[in-house]
């Protein structure tokens, strides 16, 4: 019997992902030329994040330039990278240096005491509070204007070792830890980056991680194990409580690199693994989700998946690795960025973009009915437009809605008023997945709802 579920647990994944995606592929951003389409010198993206103005920042794990940092002697440095939604570079982009009290600072390299250059690789982007973009520096966050691109300030966290892409809270806390290693802790600063105290004093030694999340009210510490395939959830009360120490488990199977809540929907935005992760490569934890994968998780459901968004054109299963996710403040764009071994062929792309996909209405004649009433579609099965038809006796408002057999919203047909009468929509689903849908017309109370069937 448990290897029955497990089966068909490990089928509705991959038909959630091939099926019911909500996303398509637009483009690689910014474009097929940038740094890491054809090099593999910046090993993939290790980095992404999206400001309030839109803007799309983007850094990488190995050395993208260098500088002269005394005579006749050249260090590798990291760049932060930074453009507009339509793709064109900000106008500090890209950022070699960052200004903090006076002092100038390089990211992702310095000069060493005994007059050595110190090569350290970027960890990772998120944004703050007020949308100022926090950059993972080996073992250092650095919080730079979103608008200017200018240092404001930054933090060593102590580890002693690298650290993972950092978090934030509505109240502006900070929190991070490392990569790997023992006695590590979940450390939290304030917004002015002063340390304030852990959320664990310890993690398991064993448990690689590169990311973090955090819920927006500072309740919900989220510890992403992707040597464990999990997603561990430490929580706690109040602001005035300690965080429990042993955390409850919101997700198994789940070898994450990237994690990132969504600015409309709240789903936690969690990628899957990779070729890295197979089923059952870590003893009592299977991989049972879609690899190169990013998963809508919903924490008011019990953490059920609700959309997804799969890589294109993959490559190479194994190397290419999930490593970063962030949306548009309006949610619709979606941005994601794989990391990439030195064995991974050239040309490939570092960062993908996708746009949600759009559907079609067009409304026809009414006439007065007697009642309420909603038709079959026709044709049923349909590609890639059907009839829908449906009568109210009295006006009001009326909505038309479209879900998918998740339960999932998928486009809104109809939300206005309207004059009592039979309503009739040409639905053009041609952006939608193939597969089985709902349709349910509300209007003064009355809910009516049919199932139809999408075929490409």
């Amino acid at each position: 019997m448990k290897r029955i579920i497990t089966n068909a647990f490990v089928l509705m994944a991959l038909m959630f992902t091939a099926g019911y995606s909500q996303w398509e592929f637009v483009k690689n951003f910014p474009d097929d030329n940038f740094l890491g389409i054809s090099t593999r010198d910046a090993s993939g993206n290790h980095g992404l994040a999206v400001d309030p103005a839109g803007k799309v920042w983007i850094t990488f794990f190995e050395a993208t330039d260098s500088i002269e940092y005394r005579p006749g002697r050249k260090g590798a440095i990291r760049l932060i990278y930074c453009f507009k939604p339509d793709g064109t570079p900000a106008s500090f982009s890209p950022i070699k240096f960052l200004t903090f009290g006076g002092v100038v600072d390089t990211i992702g390299g310095r000069t060493l005491p005994n007059g050595n250059w110190d090569v350290n690789t970027n960890r990772g982007l998120n944004l703050d509070h007020e949308g100022n973009v926090l950059a993972s520096s080996f073992d250092r966050v650095l919080r730079i204007n979103y608008k200017t691109g200018a240092g404001i300030n930054k933090v060593n966290v102590g580890e002693g070792g690298s650290i993972t892409a950092a978090a934030s809270d509505d109240s502006g806390r900070v929190y991070t830890h490392r990569v790997v290693g023992a006695n590590r802790p979940i450390r939290i600063y304030d917004k002015d980056f002063t340390y304030i105290g852990n959320v664990v004093d310890s993690l398991p030694a064993s448990s690689f991680s590169r990311t973090i999340a955090v819920s927006q009210n500072g309740l919900d510490v989220f510890f992403c194990a992707y040597t464990k395939n999990s997603i561990y959830k430490f929580s706690r009360p109040d602001d005035f409580s300690n965080f429990g120490k042993i955390p409850d488990t919101l997700a198994r199977g789940f070898a994450v690199e990237s994690i990132v809540f969504h600015p409309k929907t709240g789903h936690l935005w969690a990628s899957s693994g990779s070729g890295l992760n197979p089923p059952n490569a870590f003893p009592g934890v299977a991989t049972n989700w879609s690899a190169h994968t990013w998963y809508a998780l919903d924490l008011a459901g019990g953490g059920a998946v609700k959309d997804s968004i799969k890589w294109a054109n993959l490559i190479d299963p194994v190397n290419q690795r999930p490593r970063a996710i962030a949306f548009s403040p309006s949610g619709d764009t979606a941005y994601v960025g794989v990391f990439g071994g030195n064995n991974t062929p050239a040309p490939w792309s570092t960062v993908q973009m996708f746009k949600r996909k759009a559907v079609s209405v067009a409304e026809r004649p009414s006439s007065i009915p007697e009642g309420y009433a909603l038709s079959q579609n026709f044709p049923n099965p349909f590609n890639p437009t059907t009839e829908m038809q449906f009568s109210i006796a009295k006006a009001g408002v009326t909505t038309l809605k479209i879900y998918d057999m998740l339960g999932k919203e998928v486009a809104t047909l109809v939300n206005k008023h309207l004059p009592a009468g039979t309503h009739r929509f040409t639905f053009d689903a041609s952006r939608l997945a193939t597969g089985a849908y709902i349709y349910e017309m509300r209007s003064n109370g009355v809910r009516l709802s049919k199932k139809m069937s999408f075929m490409k």
